[in-house]
């Protein structure tokens, strides 16, 4: 009998044959373990901990100078020190070199022991000076002066750089050929040191001399001759991606008639999403008092917003100068909140909060810093033993007329202390003045 196959149901997929699996033939003497990692485990594989590295002092310190050369715009008298000499003249020049080494401290003994012996048989020793390169900045400095040089060799990577930085305008004004050359390490080695600064040649010998004034020519026409091109270029910086990016944002924001002011010459290429994100924020721009709303929003629903920096105009704390015009400042009517500050990196904050809160509340708040080291006896009177720590001077009858002339043979003001780890922002000092019904604005 013929046996009815039925056709798939529709939607449903259609059987499909299974596959034949092929047995792996397994070697029964090599059985197949996991690994585990675990403690008293296999070694795990290794990785490039590189970037969890914590690299030496020294190295990290070479890195951020590499990278600040790069992103700051480098004086000419530094920048002279990135033209170093070709490859195929540095390669002539130190063949040159080689020949005039120094004696090392070996053959300097020898020398010595054979003059000993010399002088001990009663024979006359010839001691001819040798010609050799001369090192030491003291010594080719002073061989410059006197015009004994007849080429300066100078280390690009000289650390500090200052060491040698005046040094090609002495060459040059003294008239000296000078080259800066790739490695103080590689001119070290010259001399039988780790690393030497400068080298200098005062003379050669007579089968080199023609060599030696192929090489002087060429040094003075990349170097003396063009003295006055490098004092006048500025090293150029490189700028990364994500700086151009803003320049980028910052070219499609500027209007067309105040891009020169930036130094824009042509538009610098925008990526797609770019454009986007300012299409979106130029949209939300169109209202003229979106910016100005959302900073207004930020003063006043912020704990902490500071918006640092910004222009406050000249500056509204009053500097302490004796006693007299503090009780002056007193009189005048207005609470006086007094800052007793030591000028260090632990009070650049509080000076900044200090400056704000004195631009916000003027003028119906004065502030005032002493600068406790000036005026230590003003300080003592205080009675506080922790520095720095912020009085806040006021009378019943300011808090009535505030900005009216007080009675000035009133003397007793309640002062309030706050502590320096007080809420140091403009809105700290706000929710203080409020909270003890001082007038700090111009009411709504």
């Amino acid at each position: 009998m013929w046996e009815e196959k039925l056709a798939p149901k529709r939607g449903g997929k259609a059987p499909v044959a299974a596959k034949k699996k092929t047995e792996k033939i397994v070697n029964p003497l090599f059985e197949k373990r996991t690994k585990q990692f675990g403690i008293g485990g296999a070694l795990p594989p290794k990785k490039d901990l590189t970037r969890f590295v914590k690299w030496p002092h020294v190295v990290r310190i070479q890195r951020k100078r590499r990278i600040l050369k790069q992103r700051l715009k480098v004086p000419p008298a530094i920048n002279q020190f990135t033209k170093a000499l070709d490859k195929n003249l540095a390669t002539n020049l130190f063949k040159l070199l080689l020949k005039y080494r120094p004696e090392d401290k070996a053959a300097k003994r020898e020398r010595l022991l054979k003059k000993a012996q010399a002088e001990a048989e009663g024979k006359s020793v010839e001691s001819k000076k040798p010609i050799v390169v001369k090192y030491g900045l003291n010594h080719v400095t002073y061989l410059i002066e006197q015009n004994k040089a007849q080429l300066v060799l100078i280390a690009h990577d000289v650390d500090p750089i200052e060491l040698v930085v005046w040094l090609p305008a002495l060459c040059r004004k003294m008239e000296v050929p000078y080259a800066i050359v790739k490695g103080k390490s590689r001119l070290g080695t010259i001399v039988h040191k780790k690393t030497a600064a400068v080298l200098c040649l005062t003379s050669v010998k007579n089968e080199d001399k023609m060599e030696f004034s192929r090489i002087v020519e060429a040094v003075k026409a990349n170097f003396n001759d063009k003295y006055d091109e490098h004092r006048k270029k500025w090293g150029v910086r490189r700028v990364e991606g994500r700086i151009k990016a803003q320049l980028s944002l910052l070219h499609l924001l500027v209007p067309q008639s105040a891009r020169s002011c930036f130094g824009f010459v042509e538009a610098p290429a925008v990526p797609d999403h770019l454009i986007r994100l300012v299409e979106n924020f130029l949209y939300q721009m169109e209202e003229q008092s979106f910016l100005d709303r959302m900073i207004s929003n930020l003063r006043a629903s912020c704990k902490y917003y500071t918006g640092y920096p910004k222009d406050l105009g000249p500056s509204r704390v009053i500097p302490f100068t004796s006693e007299r015009e503090f009780m002056q400042l007193l009189h005048e009517g207005y609470p006086v909140v007094v800052a007793f500050t030591i000028r260090c990196n632990l009070t650049k904050h509080l000076d900044k909060v200090i400056e704000e809160a004195a631009a916000e509340c003027y003028p119906h708040v004065k502030f005032m810093r002493v600068e406790c080291p000036k005026y230590p006896g003003f300080c003592l009177t205080r009675q506080k033993k922790e520095y720095p720590f912020i009085e806040v001077f006021h009378t019943p009858e300011q808090a009535a007329n505030q900005g009216r002339v007080v009675d000035p043979n009133v003397t007793k003001y309640s002062v309030k202390v706050l502590p320096f780890n007080y809420d140091l922002s403009a809105y700290g000092f706000r929710e203080f003045f409020k909270r003890h019904g001082i007038q700090s604005s111009e009411p709504k």
